[in-house]
């Protein structure tokens, strides 16, 4: 096992708490700028040929429905008016200005979907919208029944792909798409609704197993890659699913090292600044555009993932892997060649300060009733059995790193983390790891375009 990898996995978490977090705080800073382009940094977008594909569609049109931590859609990347509905779905789904109190939620609809305005990054489909559930807390801890109840609610409310960068506390060996207390009751909703689920395959690579047994559920599950378009060693095998695939994720040893973060995936942390992060919770939001700018192109949700399947790059990626996926061959342009898919790094970010802020350690999760939704019920298969939903929270592979940006006001930032030093799934409940991560750094950078 390499040096940094993951040394230890809980083959079954029923309580959950999470095992390594991280709080930071970004301060106030001077007068707004803008941020100057990053898209250099994107080696992930590259490696798909997004750009290549932003000539034939940018999904406008489109929406994606985003289960998280919440979403900024105050952000300067995201864009004024994007964010068209936005719920709170912790302890039952209400309506509320968007805002997340984490970033994950953030850093994943960056990736899907940021605008491509000349500042910032560009995301896989930059002219679509976004319908938000706020499923987790600001310490990256929820429940399944929270969850199920959110897809319903984006799918409710027009999304047609639902990203899912989660995954149970409990899922090594174990279902996450069956039995009990499973997101199957989602996922099949939104895809007896024509919406295609995109799920993370998890960070827990533990002798080649999946994190779970997903069955024939409907969902796309999506592994990592790194800059070469290698399998990350900390991607989860695919396993028993039968649309199985990889994304760009990331595969640096530590996101934290400024050596390293040009193999991470640079996105949208809340407050117009960005972060470097990876794991499968980045490669998922990839395939999540990806299905936007088919569903733009008017394409059914089962044709988007034949699609996406048929025109995959097939290269070696482990069981249950149907290939890299190739963004530009599935809107219908030539695949992307394979040095431009494994070119490796993108260029670094303009330099700036780094300041270390100490590791905090996450209360444990409180685990409410089910709750209700609004629009359609949601009959959850943990609802009808005795004790409280199992845990959940979003999968991570490092520590985000903020990277770009002057914040625009005095907005406190709260986020959980866990290194590569411990391939931490923080899924909806740790994907069944123990956390080993390393000291959490805040690096600022200021835009070179203006206000």
């Amino acid at each position: 096992m390499r040096d940094g990898e993951q040394r230890g996995v809980r083959l079954r978490t029923v309580t959950f708490a999470l095992l390594t977090a991280a709080a930071f705080a970004v301060g106030t800073a001077g007068p707004a700028v803008a941020t100057g382009d990053l898209s250099g940094a994107q080696w992930d977008m590259r490696q798909i040929g997004a750009p290549a594909a932003h000539a034939r569609t940018m999904g406008e049109g489109a929406t994606i429905g985003i289960v998280d931590t919440g979403i900024d859609g105050g952000h300067e990347d995201i864009g004024a008016g994007r964010v068209v509905a936005f719920a709170n779905c912790i302890g039952g789904c209400k309506a509320a200005g968007a805002f997340d109190d984490n970033g994950h939620g953030t850093h994943v609809s960056g990736t899907a979907g940021a605008a491509n305005n000349g500042i910032g990054i560009t995301g896989v489909a930059p002219a679509a919208q976004f319908v938000v559930a706020k499923v987790l807390a600001g310490d990256g801890s929820g429940n399944i029944d929270d969850v199920n109840a959110g897809i319903h609610w984006v799918v409710d409310h027009g999304a047609q792909v639902v990203n899912l960068s989660l995954g149970g506390n409990d899922t090594i060996l174990t279902g996450l798409l069956g039995g009990d207390g499973s997101l199957s009751d989602g996922v099949e909703y939104a895809w007896s609704h024509g919406a295609v689920a995109v799920l993370a395959a998890g960070n827990t690579n533990f002798f080649g197993l999946g994190s779970s047994n997903y069955g024939n559920a409907h969902a796309l599950v999506v592994g990592a890659t790194g800059p070469e378009g290698e399998v990350a060693g900390y991607s989860s095998s695919l396993g028993n699913a039968q649309w199985g695939l990889v994304a760009p994720g990331g595969d640096a040893s530590d996101c934290g090292d400024t050596t390293q973060q040009a193999r991470c995936v640079l996105s949208t942390w809340p407050g117009n600044q960005y972060a470097w992060d990876q794991g499968t919770s980045m490669a998922t939001p990839h395939v999540t555009g990806t299905v936007a700018l088919l569903m733009a192109e008017h394409l059914t949700a089962a044709q988007a993932v034949q699609r996406i399947l048929a025109t995959a790059a097939k290269v070696p990626c482990g069981q249950g892997c149907q290939g890299r996926l190739d963004t530009a061959a599935a809107v219908g342009l030539a695949a992307t060649p394979p040095s431009a898919a494994a070119a490796g790094a993108g260029s670094p970010v303009p330099s700036g300060t780094t300041t270390n802020v100490p590791r905090k350690t996450a209360p444990p999760a409180t685990r409410g009733p089910s709750p209700a939704t609004t629009g359609a019920a949601v009959p959850t298969s943990s609802s009808s059995t005795t004790g409280s939903p199992p845990a959940v929270e979003p999968p991570r592979g490092e520590n985000p790193v903020v990277a770009a940006g002057v914040p625009h006001g005095a907005n406190g930032v709260r986020g959980t983390g866990s290194g590569r030093a411990g391939q931490v799934a923080l899924a909806i409940g740790l994907l069944g790891a123990t956390g080993l991560g390393a000291g959490f750094a805040l690096r600022r950078v200021r835009g070179g375009a203006g206000p």
